[in-house]
């Protein structure tokens, strides 16, 4: 397989990353640990010049190192110089053998464990219900144009279509969802995410066999390609008349999510993602964790967890032949229009932390372009939305929170975060909206207390929370100063952050149209626990769904 873009340049990207994360106060990622994880844990006074040549051959063109041409292993040569800089030492001459890296696409072997077939009996009748269900709520499965997977596609029902004729002119109904989901039992673990997300909205629900613990692989099944995939999944959205969708990833569907927003970004209104693998893909931990867990002191129920779905037949040769990090990886870049990222604290996949401080931080979302014209993201209620009536809005570093034309909702630094104007007040746990120049709802939510202003003719707006802080927002139309983190929630369990937002700080000409990144996230859940929490679960969805009374999620 080949590189999306040249591999040597790559690296340089990846080591200025690995660079700027070691950086930052009460880093969890410094160059050493870095490499360390690529080695399985090896302290890098242990490599020898050889071990890095193994790693970066394969790093960098997914060869062993016979098979690199001269030119190729002049590059393998440089890019150690660069290694031994950061390192502050020249490597000793030679190969250790007791050290062994990470280069899963080239292992001899594919490891599995064998499953019971009632196993897959009982998966397969989970998969008949939901069928069933599924049929019953008006989804019909069709085959992809690739004819690799298939898929379930329903319009927005007809009580869905007529609230949003009756909205205001300028307002659209909830935009139509791409929904893919990660690796593991497959759609029947979707059941109350499918529910909360796609009852109001046309959707469009992808299957992968060769992440859902099925026999796919025994039938000859392999994984489409990015291109097979992107290319069905345009066809699909063409033969549905869908010209727009919002692109929901969780865990493993991220990645397709970022193929899509790389490849197609005409066709992404939105993306959402949920325990992403696809940010930071470059740091060790996802390959580590998948590939190569290290269970002690992991408890039984995560144990169990990694047994029945890492080395299943068909997962683990999906992953360790048709995973290739530099293909799958998202880059800030790639976004050219709202996201949404869902964490979770105790992730055990996902470097949550500093994904989320890199998601805070990273001054590439603060200074990249304006999303595409026609989408207008003056709402915080939702990320899947129907685009709204923000323009030129101003936010300086002096102000948080939320204001419209009039003022209402607005938060301005003082004590105890009081909201002043038509925000009115606010107690910890609850959520207060402000909707252009109306009064407010109020919403019970975990976390905190947070004001956001949507709607208005000249909007901007942002979120705050008090006792432990929140992020200071700016998502209107216009120019942006700086957005700023404001405080650090509590690392204690069961505390919640909720809609962490970052904002794009270019002008957007005067059409209200405005990147931004939005995190939610949970510090007392692992990996995939929000989907199974309904009380989390709505948390996210009331960040990442539909917005207005009428086809709200309660």
């Amino acid at each position: 397989m080949n590189y999306p873009i040249d591999g040597k340049r790559l690296i340089h990207k990846v080591l200025e990353t690995v660079d700027w994360l070691s950086e930052q106060e009460d880093a969890d990622t410094t160059f050493e640990s870095f490499l360390s994880g690529w080695f399985l844990g090896a302290d890098c006074s242990e490599l020898k010049r050889g071990n890095l040549v193994v790693f970066l051959a394969w790093t960098l063109y997914a060869k062993d190192v016979d098979m690199l041409s001269k030119a190729e292993r002049k590059n393998v040569m440089s890019m150690i110089k660069l290694i031994e800089g950061r390192l502050g030492r020249t490597l000793e001459p030679g190969f250790n053998e007791r050290v062994k890296c990470i280069r899963h696409t080239l292992d001899r072997v594919v490891p599995f464990s064998h499953r019971p077939l009632a196993l897959y009996a009982v998966l397969g009748l989970a998969r008949a219900l939901l069928r069933i269900a599924l049929g019953f709520c008006g989804f019909r499965r069709r085959l992809a144009p690739c004819g690799s997977f298939m898929y379930w596609h329903r319009q927005a029902p007809p009580s869905a279509a007529a609230a949003a004729a009756a909205m205001p002119e300028k307002t659209e109904g909830p935009g139509p969802i791409v929904f893919f989901h990660g690796v593991g039992a497959g759609l029947p673990f979707y059941v109350l995410a499918l529910w909360k997300m796609c009852r109001h909205r046309t959707s469009i629900i992808v299957e992968a066999p060769s992440i859902m613990m099925s026999l796919a692989l025994l039938r000859g099944h392999t994984p489409p390609s990015e291109d097979q995939l992107v290319e069905s999944v345009e066809g699909i959205l063409e033969r549905h008349g869908v010209k727009r969708a919002a692109f929901f990833g969780h865990s493993f569907g991220s990645i397709s999510v970022a193929w899509m927003a790389r490849r197609k970004p005409h066709l992404v209104s939105q993306i959402v993602l949920l325990d992403p693998v696809c940010l930071l893909l470059f740091l060790p931990n996802v390959a580590r964790s998948f590939l190569f867990p290290d269970t002690d002191g992991m408890p039984l129920h995560e144990r169990l967890m990694l047994y029945l779905v890492t080395r299943e037949k068909g997962i683990s040769h999906t992953l360790r032949r048709h995973f290739w990090w530099y293909a799958n990886v998202m880059w800030p870049e790639d976004i050219k229009c709202p996201i949404v990222v869902g964490l979770a604290g105790q992730d055990k996949i996902v470097p949550c932390k500093p994904l989320r401080r890199y998601l805070l931080s990273h001054s590439t979302f603060a200074t990249s372009s304006s999303c595409p014209s026609g989408l207008n993201m003056s709402s915080v209620d939702g990320l899947i939305n129907r685009g709204g009536g923000g323009s030129n809005g101003k936010h300086n570093d002096e102000s948080v929170g939320s204001s419209s034309g009039t003022g209402d909702g607005s938060l301005r630094k003082g004590s105890g975060w009081t909201p002043a104007g038509g925000g009115g007040g606010g107690a910890r746990g609850f959520v207060t909206n402000v909707n252009g120049n109306n009064r407010c709802k109020v919403h019970k939510c975990v976390g905190g207390y947070k004001c956001n202003g949507h709607g208005g003719p000249a909007a901007s707006h942002g979120s705050a929370v008090r006792n432990g802080g929140l992020v200071s927002t700016a998502n209107g139309g216009g120019h942006v100063s700086k957005a700023a983190v404001l405080g650090q929630s509590p690392e204690a369990p069961g505390k919640r952050e909720i809609a962490k937002a970052k904002s794009d700080g270019s002008d957007s000409g005067g059409d209200g149209v405005v990147k931004r990144v939005e995190l939610v996230y949970w510090t007392d859940a692992g990996h995939g626990n929000v989907l199974g929490d309904p009380r989390a679960l709505d948390e996210f969805v009331r960040v990442a769904t539909a917005q207005g009374a009428a086809l709200s999620v309660n």
